[in-house]
Protein backbone atom coordinates (compact mmCIF):
# COMPACT_ATOMS: atom_id res chain seq x y z
CA UNK A 1 0.00 0.00 0.00
CA UNK A 2 1.32 3.40 -0.98
CA UNK A 3 0.92 6.41 1.18
CA UNK A 4 1.43 9.93 0.05
CA UNK A 5 2.03 12.89 2.20
CA UNK A 6 1.29 16.42 1.26
CA UNK A 7 3.29 19.25 2.64
CA UNK A 8 1.10 21.78 4.36
CA UNK A 9 2.26 25.34 3.84
CA UNK A 10 1.87 27.53 6.80
CA UNK A 11 0.17 30.79 6.18
CA UNK A 12 2.48 33.76 6.43
CA UNK A 13 1.55 36.93 8.24
CA UNK A 14 1.03 39.90 5.91
CA UNK A 15 4.13 42.04 5.60
CA UNK A 16 4.07 45.37 7.37
CA UNK A 17 4.99 48.48 5.38
CA UNK A 18 8.58 49.65 5.72
CA UNK A 19 8.84 52.46 8.25
CA UNK A 20 11.52 54.84 9.38
CA UNK A 21 12.82 58.25 8.50
CA UNK A 22 15.03 59.80 5.87
CA UNK A 23 17.33 62.76 6.38
CA UNK A 24 19.33 64.69 3.81
CA UNK A 25 22.91 64.95 5.05
CA UNK A 26 24.20 66.67 1.89
CA UNK A 27 21.84 67.64 -0.92
CA UNK A 28 22.37 66.39 -4.46
CA UNK A 29 24.95 68.75 -5.87
CA UNK A 30 26.92 69.13 -2.63
CA UNK A 31 29.01 65.98 -3.05
CA UNK A 32 29.30 66.52 -6.80
CA UNK A 33 26.87 67.67 -9.49
CA UNK A 34 24.81 64.44 -9.37
CA UNK A 35 25.42 62.99 -5.90
CA UNK A 36 24.15 63.74 -2.42
CA UNK A 37 24.17 61.91 0.92
CA UNK A 38 21.17 60.68 2.89
CA UNK A 39 20.46 58.72 6.07
CA UNK A 40 17.67 56.10 5.98
CA UNK A 41 16.24 54.32 8.98
CA UNK A 42 15.38 54.69 12.60
CA UNK A 43 17.08 53.62 15.81
CA UNK A 44 19.66 50.84 15.39
CA UNK A 45 18.72 50.13 11.76
CA UNK A 46 20.08 53.39 10.30
CA UNK A 47 22.36 53.52 7.26
CA UNK A 48 23.96 56.33 5.33
CA UNK A 49 23.92 56.25 1.55
CA UNK A 50 25.26 58.32 -1.28
CA UNK A 51 22.38 58.88 -3.67
CA UNK A 52 23.36 59.36 -7.30
CA UNK A 53 20.97 60.75 -9.89
CA UNK A 54 21.62 59.25 -13.32
CA UNK A 55 19.66 59.03 -16.58
CA UNK A 56 16.59 56.92 -15.92
CA UNK A 57 16.88 56.54 -12.16
CA UNK A 58 18.77 56.61 -8.89
CA UNK A 59 21.59 54.59 -7.34
CA UNK A 60 22.22 54.20 -3.62
CA UNK A 61 25.77 53.43 -2.46
CA UNK A 62 26.17 52.30 1.13
CA UNK A 63 28.27 50.14 3.41
CA UNK A 64 27.19 46.94 5.15
CA UNK A 65 29.17 47.01 8.38
CA UNK A 66 28.08 43.50 9.33
CA UNK A 67 29.39 41.95 6.11
CA UNK A 68 32.19 44.48 5.67
CA UNK A 69 31.30 45.19 2.06
CA UNK A 70 29.67 47.91 -0.03
CA UNK A 71 26.02 47.83 -1.06
CA UNK A 72 24.66 49.29 -4.29
CA UNK A 73 20.96 49.48 -5.09
CA UNK A 74 19.41 50.78 -8.31
CA UNK A 75 15.93 52.31 -8.49
CA UNK A 76 14.13 53.51 -11.62
CA UNK A 77 12.91 57.11 -11.90
CA UNK A 78 9.34 56.11 -10.97
CA UNK A 79 10.63 54.27 -7.85
CA UNK A 80 8.62 51.18 -8.82
CA UNK A 81 11.36 48.73 -7.85
CA UNK A 82 14.66 48.31 -6.04
CA UNK A 83 17.22 45.54 -6.32
CA UNK A 84 17.84 45.29 -2.57
CA UNK A 85 17.21 41.90 -0.93
CA UNK A 86 14.05 43.12 0.83
CA UNK A 87 12.32 44.11 -2.41
CA UNK A 88 13.79 41.17 -4.34
CA UNK A 89 12.45 38.54 -1.91
CA UNK A 90 9.50 40.43 -0.41
CA UNK A 91 8.23 42.47 -3.36
CA UNK A 92 4.68 42.25 -2.05
CA UNK A 93 5.54 44.55 0.90
CA UNK A 94 2.99 47.42 0.87
CA UNK A 95 4.65 50.59 -0.41
CA UNK A 96 7.90 48.79 -1.25
CA UNK A 97 11.20 48.56 0.59
CA UNK A 98 12.66 51.28 2.77
CA UNK A 99 14.80 52.59 -0.09
CA UNK A 100 11.76 53.08 -2.32
CA UNK A 101 9.76 54.73 0.46
CA UNK A 102 12.63 57.00 1.53
CA UNK A 103 13.32 58.28 -1.99
CA UNK A 104 9.57 58.73 -2.60
CA UNK A 105 9.36 60.82 0.59
CA UNK A 106 12.32 62.96 -0.55
CA UNK A 107 10.74 63.47 -3.99
CA UNK A 108 7.40 64.43 -2.42
CA UNK A 109 9.18 66.96 -0.19
CA UNK A 110 11.04 68.43 -3.18
CA UNK A 111 14.42 67.35 -1.80
CA UNK A 112 15.34 64.90 -4.59
CA UNK A 113 15.67 66.04 -8.21
CA UNK A 114 14.08 64.17 -11.07
CA UNK A 115 16.63 62.15 -13.02
CA UNK A 116 17.33 63.10 -16.63
CA UNK A 117 15.59 61.08 -19.33
CA UNK A 118 17.01 57.62 -19.93
CA UNK A 119 18.23 58.62 -23.38
CA UNK A 120 20.20 61.63 -22.03
CA UNK A 121 24.01 61.37 -22.08
CA UNK A 122 25.41 59.82 -18.92
CA UNK A 123 27.94 62.62 -18.41
CA UNK A 124 28.80 66.06 -19.68
CA UNK A 125 31.89 65.50 -21.78
CA UNK A 126 33.60 68.69 -22.87
CA UNK A 127 36.23 68.15 -25.56
CA UNK A 128 39.61 69.62 -24.75
CA UNK A 129 39.04 69.68 -21.01
CA UNK A 130 40.83 66.40 -20.41
CA UNK A 131 44.04 67.15 -22.28
CA UNK A 132 47.25 66.53 -20.41
CA UNK A 133 46.01 63.60 -18.32
CA UNK A 134 48.64 60.88 -18.12
CA UNK A 135 47.67 57.24 -18.35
Amino acid sequence: MQSTTTKVRRQQKPLAPATGAVKVLRAVGEVNDRVGEIRIGADANTKDYYVAVFPGGYRLHGWDGRKGEPTVYDLPADLSSCDCPDHTYRGERPGGCRHMRALAALKAAGRLPEPPAADAPAHDYKPGHSSGIAF
